[in-house]
């Protein structure tokens, strides 16, 4: 139980760091370090809990909490500021968001985010359900294995179109994932 509340903390913390070192995070006035820091910390904690899940889980299942409860804590912690600190207009002085210079140079460009993140996370999520199954599954049965390959697509999936909104560059972003696709494509044929 004491494993299970050290690796829900530390997800946590891995979805708060990566959260701080986002250029549009709104907890602090300034950032502390950068977004690829911030990435890199937050990779190590998501580690380090996923390994702390595996003393109460299997590897399998502890690499999906991980990946889940990231995704969920990604998810709420830009709502935690909006508590805190709820937004308020006078009457006549307009919006009360403020946005950062860096917003007028990169023009956000949302639904190319949205469509490339919907368009290759599905392949991502699965061959990447079918490579975790294909490493760690090898003598389940196999509807236990077609079960657990379907439960895996969800999380990966969702985790890429949320993550998606934190780079500036897509096209890059999603050239990079496209090529671990097709990596990943590759790995399956060989381990066939």
């Amino acid at each position: 139980m004491i494993a299970l509340g050290i690796g829900l903390m530390m997800c946590v913390v891995a979805s708060a760091i990566f959260y701080l070192g986002c250029p549009n995070q709104q907890w602090l006035p300034s950032r502390f370090y950068k977004a690829k820091t911030g990435a890199l910390l937050s990779g190590l904690f998501a580690l380090a809990s996923t390994w702390i899940f595996t003393f109460v889980f299997s590897v399998p299942a502890a690499i999906y909490t991980v990946i889940t409860l990231c995704m969920l804590s990604l998810s709420l912690l830009p709502l935690i500021h909006r508590f805190e600190k709820p937004q308020t207009a006078l009457k006549g002085a307009g919006s009360s968001l403020k946005r950062s210079d860096s917003y007028l140079v990169h023009m956000p460009h949302w639904w190319l985010k949205s469509i490339g993140a919907v368009v290759v996370g599905l392949p991502l999520g699965l061959f990447t359900s079918g490579l975790v199954s294909f490493a760690f599954l090898g003598n389940t049965p196999l509807d236990v294995k077609s079960q657990f390959m379907m439960w895996w697509i969800t999380p990966i999936w969702l985790l890429l179109i949320a993550l998606i909104y934190f780079t500036h560059r897509p096209r890059r972003t999603l050239f990079v994932l496209s090529i671990v696709v097709v990596i990943e494509y590759g790995l399956l044929q060989v381990i066939r």
